[in-house]
């Protein structure tokens, strides 16, 4: 009985001391826990500590991303840090510390949160509403997906992710990795989210520091442009300290009225100057400043260095400068606006008299060009039907009329010409042309006049080897406009006859000089002196030859000049009274080149056939023209070809109605008619359903000012002839027309061929 009493209490005394040892071993494990809780939160609360000092460095972005995740691994004690920054639907892991390369190789980056397998994710979740969120027990969370058995194979057992925000939006997340479970309580939460709020601020004031740093370069740059806009101001500019009436700073202008330098006169009160507004004025402009804020127009006394009193307007902004109050003042001299006032009108005077000029150019190029029409129309026709029968006196008298026509026509388009150069409207087409061709054709058309006046003319050009000209093409190649170089050429080979003496030489000759190609037209005639030299390029001055009955009119010099300057060359003159004169001129040069190129570029148009060996189709042709003797003219042009019917229409009102009811195969149209505008009569004929859209319309017409051969284009015609047309070729041109292609000028330029000007000046002085 005893010894089970003893057994029975002995196993009390064991159960009891059991219990015992399992209490105090709890209290050791809480003891434990609690340790490791404040270990952990000692731990983050010096990484907090050091990322408020980071904060304060106001490192870049990656910067302050990168030391994040080494102070929650150094300092933290965390198995593994990174952070994520969102881009769009991506998220791209921009920094980490701890074994990363290991643990996330298997995770994308960028990593798509918008895609059907990240989405999930506590990443992509973060990111997405920007709520933290906290796996204590990865290896059993369902969401850990298939990275968790990596993760946990590299001792991850907790991680946390805090959102991270920059402008009031998720920019961001830190995933902080734990090698313990439960490893991030409340209170290690709340210092994680005091993290995040840091690094938050700090793209906060990343953003801050960058617009402070706009604003100031803004600021800098604003004050840039005003120093340099005051600086380079002409009108004299000062900037006063508004407190103590101190001369803050002046521009040059400033300087250069007083003759003073900046130095003596900065830093020193306005009323301390001898110089300057008088003392009644200036008190006057301060108290208007004061009252007003600012000061227009105000006419105050300026006093110079000499003691002179004179008017200026003065105007007064106030402004801050330098971080003090100032203000702007800005000072004309009446003198000088007076002066402005008159060169403005002067200019307005210059610029009408230039138009009206162009204008009255225009309209006497107009009127001089319908008899001129007439004239040399009528004078083809005759020489077509009865020059075979005419005794030579009177082919030589009907040849006379023509050249007269011819010469009167090349002075107004001489004057035109001028006219539009000083206008700027003058369009050159420059090319690579081969420069030989087009001197032996200038020189062809000018032989007769240089046999008239007995002149002989001699072309020198560099000799070149047979085989190198084979296989690199010509030597002389200018970049020039073909029209306008013949039109320069016959200007100055018709000079160097009409100045040379019977029995006289002219000499041509061109090569390659630095780069470019020179042209020279040498004459051994009766040359000029240094003042007349000086001279010789001004329009209509013909240097006094005038009185020797030597023909010109003194354009052609000039005009020749500036069509050089249009082709990026120069002209120049030497001259020896007595001894003849040179006239020379440069191009730009290009490369040769090769004979294929050449054979197109040179090629000459073919001769045309006799009319009469042509045989047009069947047509009808509406001819709109008030002027009876125009429709005359072309209908004898035309008379030749009994299978062309012409029907006139005197004015735009019938030619509609002949438009409808004839249907015509061409269509020539005069712009000026009585009743109503030529290019509105275009717009009616092609919005006509009467006729074919396609039915050619050709305008005849003796104005042939640019914007007038562009409004009818415009309009709908199909190619612009200027009156009076090369009589030759215009039947040739029509019989083009009918046979369904345009004439050799393309639609829309103006006719007669600018060749065509080349035969009408060389043959002037026949």
């Amino acid at each position: 009985m005893l010894i089970e009493l003893l057994i029975a209490t002995a196993a009390v005394a064991a159960f009891g001391l059991l219990v015992l040892w399992f209490r105090i071993a709890r209290l050791g494990n809480a003891h434990r826990a609690a340790a490791q809780q404040a270990e952990r939160q000692a731990r983050f609360l010096a990484a907090l500590s050091r990322t408020n000092r980071m904060v304060l460095r106001e490192l870049k972005e990656d910067e302050l991303f990168v030391e994040t995740c080494h102070i929650c691994v150094e300092t933290g004690h965390a198995r593994l840090a990174c952070v994520y920054r969102l881009e769009g639907d991506q998220a791209r892991r921009v920094a980490t510390a701890g074994p990363a390369a290991i643990v996330l190789n298997e995770v994308p980056n960028p990593l798509d949160i918008a895609s059907l397998e990240a989405r999930t994710t506590y990443t992509a979740m973060v990111l997405r509403d920007g709520v933290r969120r906290v796996s204590n027990r990865y290896r059993l969370d369902p969401l850990a997906g298939h990275w968790r058995e990596q993760a946990v194979a590299h001792e991850v057992r907790a991680i946390a992710w805090i959102p991270l925000r920059r402008a009031a939006r998720t920019y961001g997340a830190l995933m902080l990795c734990a090698d313990a479970e439960d490893f991030f309580d409340a209170e290690l939460l709340g210092l994680l989210d005091e993290l995040g709020n840091d690094i938050s601020f700090a793209l906060d004031n990343l953003d801050r520091a960058a617009e402070r740093l706009s604003a100031q370069r803004e600021v800098e740059a604003g004050l840039e442009r005003f120093r340099r806009l005051f600086e380079a101001s002409p009108m004299p500019s000062a900037i006063i300290a508004v407190k103590d009436r101190r001369i803050v700073d002046v521009n040059d202008a400033v300087c250069s009225r007083y003759g003073l330098t900046r130095e003596a006169i900065l830093g020193v009160s306005t009323a301390s100057h001898a110089h300057g507004m008088v003392p009644d004025d200036r008190e006057l402009f301060y108290q208007t400043l004061e009252s007003q804020g600012r000061v227009r127009n105000l006419v105050v006394r300026v006093r110079d260095l000499r003691g002179a009193t004179h008017p200026e307007v003065i105007n007064a902004e106030l402004i801050e400068y330098l971080g003090e109050p100032c203000c702007l003042i800005t000072s004309l001299d009446l003198g000088d606006l007076q002066v402005a006032s008159a060169t403005r009108k002067a200019l307005a005077e210059e610029q009408a008299a230039n138009r009206a000029k162009n204008d009255f150019l225009s309209r006497i190029s107009h009127e001089l060009r319908t008899p001129l029409h007439a004239i040399l129309g009528f004078s083809a026709i005759l020489h077509r039907d009865v020059g075979a029968r005419l005794a030579r006196e009177e082919l030589d008298q009907l040849r006379q009329i023509e050249r007269s026509g011819k010469h009167l026509l090349a002075l107004v388009d001489d004057m035109l010409d001028l006219s539009r150069i000083e206008s700027g409207h003058v369009d050159l087409t420059c090319v690579p042309l081969e420069l030989a061709p087009v001197l032996r054709e200038s020189i062809s058309m000018s032989r007769s006049l240089a046999d008239s006046r007995h002149v002989r003319i001699h072309l020198e050009l560099p000799a070149a080897d047979p085989a190198e000209a084979a296989r690199s093409g010509p030597v002389l190649v200018a970049l020039a406009d073909r029209t306008r170089l013949h039109q320069v050429l016959i200007n100055l080979l018709s000079n160097a006859i009409k100045y040379n003496r019977p029995g006289g030489e002219v000499w041509v000759r061109a090569a390659r000089h630095e780069g470019m190609l020179r042209v020279e037209v040498t004459d051994n005639g009766i040359g000029m002196t240094r003042e007349q030299q000086s001279r010789l390029f001004e329009p209509f001055n013909r240097l006094g030859r005038e009185r020797e009955g030597i023909e010109g009119t003194g354009i052609g010099l000039s005009l020749a000049r500036q069509l050089t300057a249009l082709m990026n060359g120069e002209m120049t003159a030497t001259s020896e009274p007595g001894q003849g004169t040179t006239l020379r001129f440069t191009l730009p040069a290009c490369a040769p080149l090769a004979l294929a190129h050449d054979a197109k570029l040179e090629a000459a148009e073919p001769e045309a056939p006799e009319i009469a060996a042509l045989t047009p189709p069947r047509a009808v042709i509406l001819y709109v023209e008030d002027n009876p003797v125009n429709a005359i003219l072309v209908e004898e042009l035309l008379r030749p070809w009994p299978q062309i019917e012409v029907h006139v229409a005197p004015n735009a009102a019938q030619g509609l109605k002949l438009w409808a009811r004839l249907r015509p195969t061409l269509v020539l149209l005069d712009m000026q008619l009585p009743d109503l505008d030529g290019i509105e009569v275009l717009r009616r004929l092609r919005a006509s359903a009467d006729a074919p859209a396609a039915t050619p319309i050709v305008v005849l017409s003796a104005s042939a000012r640019p914007e007038e051969v562009s409004a009818a284009t415009a309009a709908g015609a199909t190619d612009y002839w200027t009156k009076p047309p090369d009589f030759a070729r215009f039947p040739m041109d029509v019989f083009r027309v009918l046979r369904g292609g345009l004439a050799p000028a393309a639609a829309g330029s103006v006719r007669p061929d600018p060749t065509d000007w080349c035969h009408r000046y060389a043959e002037d002085d026949e």
